[in-house]
């Protein structure tokens, strides 16, 4: 008897396998090629067109937030824990891949100004597509003045929301919870 057909039991079903995952590789590619594009391109910022929160605390309006400016702040009415829920939504005037958010939490950079005024310690960022689907993020800020870096690979975007999750009330009891800057990327078309 011929060995070799005692390998087919073996083999058939490892073709088989192999056949059936070179699909999802392809998919599994196409998938990683926007993302290495996103790495390797340079990156723009997006303007929104609007910007709007759930409400503002006097001095701490929503479009201070995407002013481009870090010492100004948006900030809700509520403050403390009350903020939890709160949201800012940037709209934008048209659909973008969304490769990154920036984020400058607090009231500023300075560290005596930043450590005095409450800020997110977590946000729940949620981008809308064209078609009204979403994508969400649970995005946890370090408790430290500065930009922070968010990447992110999805398009077709209209809008972004963030909202508030978890807060740091400040060393100063009854101060605004405060996010002093947001920014939207998208890799730069060649």
């Amino acid at each position: 008897m011929d060995r070799r057909w005692l390998l087919i039991p073996v083999v058939l079903p490892f073709c088989f396998a192999l056949g059936m995952t070179a699909g999802r590789s392809e998919e599994a590619v196409r998938a990683v090629i926007p993302a290495v594009q996103d790495r390797f391109s340079r990156q723009v910022a997006v303007a929104p067109g609007t910007v709007k929160a759930t409400s503002e605390t006097n001095g701490y309006q929503a479009s201070k937030s995407v002013d481009g400016v870090d010492n100004r702040a948006w900030a809700p009415a509520q403050r403390g824990q009350g903020a939890v829920g709160q949201s800012l939504t940037a709209q934008f005037p048209r659909p973008f891949r969304l490769t990154g958010l920036v984020v400058m939490n607090g009231a500023s950079k300075q560290p005596k100004q930043y450590l005095a005024v409450g800020r997110p310690t977590r946000i729940t960022a949620i981008a809308v597509k064209g078609d009204g689907t979403s994508v969400q993020r649970k995005l946890r800020l370090a408790d430290q003045p500065g930009p922070q870096d968010f990447r992110w690979g999805v398009d077709d975007i209209v809008s972004v929301r963030l909202q508030i999750s978890r807060v740091h009330a400040g060393l100063q009891p009854g101060t605004p919870v405060a996010l002093g800057e947001v920014q939207f990327f998208t890799r730069q078309d060649t």
